[in-house]
């Protein structure tokens, strides 16, 4: 005689489209935790990459001596170690300066250098460069030549190119040129005997251990250690509060993304189950005890999760691959783990294995226990004792008000609350996951390097003096130059009324920042520090509209109002977001209004990392507040022109000026806007799969309501409703599934969504939390269009059964 994993095993072969549809929900859950996994398991590797362009060492202990370099080499819980010395400054020509850095062969691994072509440098007089700093230097450098320098003594030393180092993007993106000598060069440039040691940690130990070990044991003052905090932090081995922080609203929306999967599972279950009543009362009436018939059930969730799982998993492998080979194509460099053959993230497998066949198992205990208390009496009859006379008065009246398609829909679902809840909240975690992870995914752009701000390349003045509006009008007529941009900078006297400092300022110096601010006499801060004031066009003003937080950038405005754009401070900076638009800024005697809002950037970091206020205005209010031309002047270059030959005509340009830098970062900037380009994959993938999966739980959940209730659509056609009115009647329950969803996950939402932004950006970035309303369209245009898409397959197919036949479908 067959056992009741038999009989569940016979009705999932029977009933195939079912059995799919269920198999399809455990293999999107799978999916859907394997891809996630893995892209965060991806992202790992790439942070952990790029925080190895400084170095793999995790604790540099500065000023030791031979002896005690070799003591530290020695201890059980260093895995390796070298030696290393800055050198200073060089200058290499008047516009190129290169920082030096000495250290030996292990020293050298440590550093993450390593040779493209020749060799490390062996004697004193010889050095290795980065590729493109020897092509930045000399076109035609190449291992054997020379090049000529000034140290930092003043003396000129010349130094054999003995080899060629592979591309650090970091110093390429940012314009930094180093130059890699002997240990003893290094030590003979410095005047000192002594040099910092490199320690890589071995995995397991616990870094502040570490580090007290060196102070306790070894006598070494805490002052001399340093830890490399982004590698540490990339390895997750940071104890840093920022870190601690990504961290654990990193395992929330872990948890969130696994508990996500666990209801969508147990929903798309248990309207399985709970639409096969008449089944389990029949089973019953057959001499079935409760136990078996929730032996049943549960067997069903294991069978279903089984067929689940493999599909799940090659999802998830397939989503990864075709992420990372896209990710490879656009920067090798970072992603050199990826070879190109398939590649498993094992522990991600094994997470959306394990949890996809626990979820199903769990998501089944409690139709399993429903089911096993079925009467089967009731169930044969199809009597559902529920609700009370005055209720269904009330349901009576409310189809004399409402079209009989929307009264009947409503009556079922609040006959059916559990089983509408729990699917509305199903379909609600799509918008939650997406709200969530918005903050953490924008942390992960705000903080790609890069140095949009100044342009393919840029002209400044060494002393302020201003850059002559002919050889301004000279630079925009250069072959391959697409637009040049002039700014006006002024360093002026700005404060505010202390009064309008809030919240936010309250919440910056709660732990006793060092950028607290004191009042005047007269009510207005006194400021730390000069601000600065930037004079730009129109059309650079409006190349700021995407950095808006609050206000308008509207040029016309600025000049009838003697307005301007102020910048937010980062949190190295007094706080100032608690500024709004129409507030004023005192330059001088002069009343400057606040008509815009915007995010930190580059420029203002460039001009004067102490800057107190940083503002942008146009040139008409600029010049009625000072007379100073432009003192800097960014260019942005066509995209099939020559870089070297466009900085070559600008040098010929400024030739007669030594106040003139010129600097060419075109190189540095296709750098940046490829590491801005991988983040952007990693910050929309994780937003399209969790969109992707929200939008195919609706599908699957919708699909499956409608297919397992064929026998009472049925009913309801042979009660004489039409097919339009049927449609009408599935769009509008659909539609109210739509509407709590939507109410469920913004309303939980939108509170993470604050949160989580306080946490990471505000803090970090000074900038103010505000309603997401784009997410919120998105998601609501998300969940609309999904609800509605569900239900045309479903329908379809119960269009083409026959009424007779759709009655008698068990």
């Amino acid at each position: 005689m067959m056992d009741e994993r038999g009989i569940a095993l016979r009705y999932l072969k029977a009933q195939k489209k079912r059995s799919i549809l269920l198999a399809f929900g455990v293999t999107l859950a799978i999916a859907l935790i394997c891809a996630v996994f893995s892209m965060l398991n991806a992202m790992q590797m790439y942070t952990v990459i790029e925080a190895s362009e400084n170095g793999i060492w995790h604790i540099v202990v500065k000023k030791t001596s031979s002896e005690q370099a070799g003591q530290l080499a020695k201890r059980i819980d260093v895995a390796a170690s070298g030696r290393s010395l800055e050198a200073g400054t060089a200058i290499i020509n008047e516009d190129l300066s290169m920082g030096l850095t000495g250290c030996d062969a292990d020293g050298a691994n440590q550093l993450n250098l390593h040779i493209k072509n020749g060799k490390l440098p062996q004697s004193d007089n010889e050095i290795a460069l980065e590729e493109w700093a020897a092509r930045k230097i000399n076109s035609k450098l190449a291992v054997g030549d020379t090049i000529t320098v000034t140290l930092m003594d003043k003396t000129s030393k010349t130094y054999r190119i003995s080899g060629i180092l592979k591309d650090h993007n970091k110093n390429k993106s940012s314009n930094y040129i180093a130059g890699t000598i002997t240990l003893n060069e290094a030590k003979r440039i410095m005047k000192t005997d002594k040099s910092d040691t490199l320690l890589q940690v071995k995995s397991g130990v616990d870094i502040e251990d570490f580090v007290n070990s060196l102070v306790k044991d070894q006598k070494i003052s805490k002052d001399s250690i340093l830890q490399h905090t982004t590698l540490l932090a990339a390895e997750g081995r940071s104890k840093n509060d920022s870190a601690k922080q990504i961290y654990i609203i990193g395992g929330f929306l872990a948890l969130l993304v696994v508990f996500a999967a666990i209801i969508m599972i147990y929903n798309v279950f248990n309207i399985s189950v709970a639409q096969r009543v008449r089944q389990f009362g029949m089973l019953r009436a057959l001499g079935a005890t409760p136990k078996q018939i929730r032996t049943l059930v549960k067997s069903e969730a294991v069978f279903v999760s089984l067929f689940g799982v493999l599909p799940g998993i090659l999802c998830g492998i397939i989503a990864t691959n075709v992420l990372l080979l896209f990710l490879r194509t656009i920067m090798p460099e970072y992603f050199s783990f990826y070879s190109g053959s398939i590649y498993i993230s094992w522990i991600s497998l094994v997470i959306g294995a394990v949890v996809g066949i626990l979820a199903t198992f769990i998501s089944s205990l409690l139709p399993a226990r429903k089911a096993g208390k079925i009467s089967p009496i009731e169930a044969m009859t199809s009597v559902v004792r529920s609700g009370n006379i005055k209720k269904k008065t009330a349901w009576g009246i409310l189809t004399k008000i409402l079209p009989i398609e929307a009264a009947v829909s409503q009556r079922r679902l609040m006959f059916r609350k559990r089983s509408f809840i729990v699917t509305a909240l199903s379909l609600s975690f799509g918008i939650l996951l997406i709200l969530s992870f918005s903050p953490l995914t924008e942390l992960f752009k705000m903080g790609t390097s890069h140095n949009y701000d100044l342009g393919d390349m840029y002209i400044i003045t060494a002393d302020g003096s201003g850059i002559p509006d002919g050889l301004i009008d000279s630079i925009g007529k250069i072959d391959g130059v697409d637009r040049i941009y002039p700014k006006r900078m002024a360093s002026v006297d700005a404060t505010f009324e202390y009064k309008l400092l809030g919240d936010d300022y309250k919440d910056s110096i709660k732990d006793g920042s060092p950028f607290s601010l004191k009042a005047d006499s007269n009510g207005f801060v006194k400021p730390p520090s000069k601000s600065t004031l930037i004079g730009i066009s129109d059309s650079d003003l409006n190349n700021l509209k995407s950095k808006l937080v609050f206000g308008r950038i509207d040029p016309n405005q600025l000049n009838n109002e003697n307005g301007v754009i102020l910048i937010l401070n980062m949190s190295t900076s007094a706080c100032n977001s608690d500024l709004r638009p129409g507030q004023f800024i005192k330059v001088g005697p002069r009343k400057l209004k606040i008509c815009g809002i915007v995010k930190p950037d580059a420029l203002m970091y460039a001009a004067n990392d102490k800057v107190f206020l940083g503002m942008y205005t146009t040139e008409k209010v600029f010049n009625s507040i000072n007379s100073n031309k432009p003192s800097l002047v960014t260019l942005n270059l066509k995209r099939d022109a020559d870089s070297d030959i466009v900085f070559s005509k600008l040098k010929e340009l400024t030739k007669g000026n030594k106040n003139l830098k010129v600097y060419n970062q075109a190189e540095g900037q296709d750098v940046s806007k490829r590491i801005v380009l991988v983040v952007d994959v990693f910050v929309y993938g994780f937003i399209t799969i969790i969109a992707l999966i929200g939008i195919l739980n609706i599908i699957n959940t919708m699909s499956t309501s409608i297919i397992t209730r064929t026998r009472e659509i049925g009913l309801l056609r042979a009660s004489g409703m039409t097919m339009g009115q049927v449609t009408a009647m599935v769009a509008c329950e659909s539609a109210l599934y739509g509407i709590l969803a939507l109410i469920i996950g913004l309303a939980a939402g939108i509170p993470l969504h604050r949160q989580f932004f306080i946490l990471l950006i505000k803090r970090n970035c000074g900038i103010p939390w505000g309603m997401p309303w784009y997410l919120v369209i998105i998601s609501s245009i998300i969940t609309v269009t999904a609800v509605m898409i569900s239900i045309i397959s479903p329908l379809s197919h119960i269009k083409k059964i026959e009424i007779t036949q759709a009655v008698t479908v068990d």
